[in-house]
């Protein structure tokens, strides 16, 4: 494992132009660029994204053929090593320096290890977290990065909703950091020079699972309540909003 370091989960599909933009964006942008590594889920007929590289950033390649997100980002993070797992996408740009340094020191916060970590995407903003960063403890304690049965859609809500659980059991462990740009660049058209596959999935599939998982949800946010509250420190920190 790298010591405090971040693995980002990134499934990419015939889109090694936006690929290449984000990775640009993570290398100009880290402190510790050393403590980043880049896991990319790669198509095997697939051949150009294959070829992806870029200096000095760490790239973990997991080739396949599973279709459904939720297989692809768990896939990633089985193979990871960082302590904190971020989700990301390939459209979309890492904009405020050292956000790396943030992410280190808002966790650090919280020694049992239980937050669901957020910035700022320029869309959504506070309301869902479309990039989520989960300490490898929690990730442990689910059992996964996010269920494997989704295909596209209902990952972000899905962890969010477990959070939101979390909250009502007394623990209000999500973090939003408005400041930590990560911004998701799919509502621009300049994204459509990048890409010319198809996007829009019908993500009923995806509402009809996420409703079957109430339950699973529920209980995994019992279990964090219950990590939080058995931790050895005995220590609750007030979550804050950093500004």
């Amino acid at each position: 494992m790298i010591e405090k370091g971040i693995s980002l989960i990134l499934p990419t599909r015939d889109r090694p132009k936006l690929a290449y933009r984000l990775l640009k964006s993570i290398r100009e942008t880290a402190s510790n660029i050393d403590k980043v590594e880049v896991v990319l889920y790669l198509d095997e007929d697939d051949e150009d994204s294959q070829q992806i590289d870029y200096p000095g950033v760490s790239l973990l390649k997991i080739i396949g053929n599973e279709k459904r997100m939720g297989a692809m980002n768990d896939a990633c993070y089985t193979r990871s090593h960082g302590e904190f797992i971020m989700l990301v996408n390939d459209d979309m740009l890492f904009r405020t320096k050292n956000w790396d340094l943030t992410i280190v020191k808002e966790f650090a916060r919280f020694a049992d290890g239980i937050v669901l970590l957020y910035g700022n995407d320029r869309y959504y903003g506070q309301r869902i977290p479309t990039f989520p960063i989960l300490s490898r403890t929690v990730c442990g304690i689910m059992g996964h990065i996010c269920p494997v049965e989704y295909k596209r859609h209902c990952i972000d809500p899905h962890i969010l909703d477990v959070f939101s659980r979390l909250t009502q059991l007394g623990h209000d462990r999500c973090i939003y950091l408005p400041k930590v740009v990560f911004e998701h660049m799919h509502y621009e058209l300049s994204t459509a020079a990048y890409d010319t596959q198809e996007r829009f999935i019908d993500d009923k599939e995806d509402q009809k699972m996420f409703s079957a998982l109430a339950i699973d949800r529920q209980n995994i946010a019992i279990k964090l309540a219950a990590h939080i509250e058995s931790y050895a420190s005995g220590v609750k920190c007030k979550p804050r909003r950093v500004q």
